[in-house]
């Protein structure tokens, strides 16, 4: 008794599984209909696989008195078949699940190699162009100071050129005082010999107007207006020296 409850609690727990058993060996539901069920002869056109399967249900049916030996072997080959590939499926999903971990750790380290590159890259480009403003703003000093230079040096261009201008009159100028002293020697001898004979009065000279010192610009131009007057200044001295010599000559004569 107690070895036939034992068959019968299996013949239970092999019924539930029978489904996925099914599936696992490629059972036939054809040869289930219940045609075959209360036939004494088995069909003939069956194959030895479908005559197992159907053995199998008939030992599964609530009709069937108790499983034999054969039927339960062959029920644990089935069990034993399917907890085989129940093994390997969790095998192989191990497997995947560690193979994706690996990749996943991988793409992780080079998602951080990559960024870490990425800001390496960025410091690197923020210095180039800090030191490239530093330069540009070198470069516009330099540009700032060579401009200053250069229009210093066209204003002192300008006023030599104005000067240029004025040499014509200032080598007649140069060579009319060359020509002075020769005839302030011959007035001066004429004067000693006067002296000589009588006692001259000595004529109040007349003050001669100094000619006002033009006025100069800070960076050394000489305004037109200001060399004109210097001009007028000197060429009216001189003429007034001349006159004063003269009326000497002529007083002493």
């Amino acid at each position: 008794m107690f070895v036939e409850s034992r068959h019968r609690s299996a013949s239970r727990h092999q019924f539930r599984l029978f489904g996925d058993l099914r599936d696992e060996l490629g059972a036939r539901p054809m040869l289930f209909h219940p045609e075959y069920r209360d036939s004494t002869s088995p069909p003939t056109e069956a194959s030895n696989g479908d005559l197992k399967a159907s053995s199998s249900f008939d030992m599964f049916s609530p009709t069937s008195p108790s499983p034999t030996r054969t039927m339960i072997k062959e029920a644990n080959d089935h069990l034993q078949l399917l907890h085989h590939r129940v093994v390997e499926l969790e095998k192989t999903v191990q497997e995947q699940a560690e193979a994706l971990i690996k990749k996943d750790e991988s793409m992780q380290t080079k998602i951080r190699q990559v960024s870490d590159a990425k800001d390496a890259q960025i410091r690197e480009l923020t210095q180039s162009l800090e030191a490239c403003e530093q330069r540009i703003k070198k470069v516009e000093q330099q540009c700032r100071e060579k401009d200053l230079h250069v229009e210093y040096l066209n204003h002192k261009y300008c006023v030599v050129d104005e000067l240029n201008a004025y040499s014509p009159i200032l080598e007649r100028l140069v060579s009319t005082l060359k020509k002075l002293p020769k005839s302030k020697n011959k007035h001066s001898a004429l004067r000693l010999n006067s002296r000589a004979n009588c006692k001259p009065k000595t004529p109040t000279p007349t003050p001669t107007p100094t000619p006002t010192p033009p006025s100069v610009e800070l960076d050394g131009h000489v305004p037109t207006q200001a060399m004109a007057d210097m001009r007028i200044g000197r060429s009216f001295s001189i003429n007034q020296n001349f006159s004063m010599s003269e009326d000497e000559g002529e007083e002493y004569s």
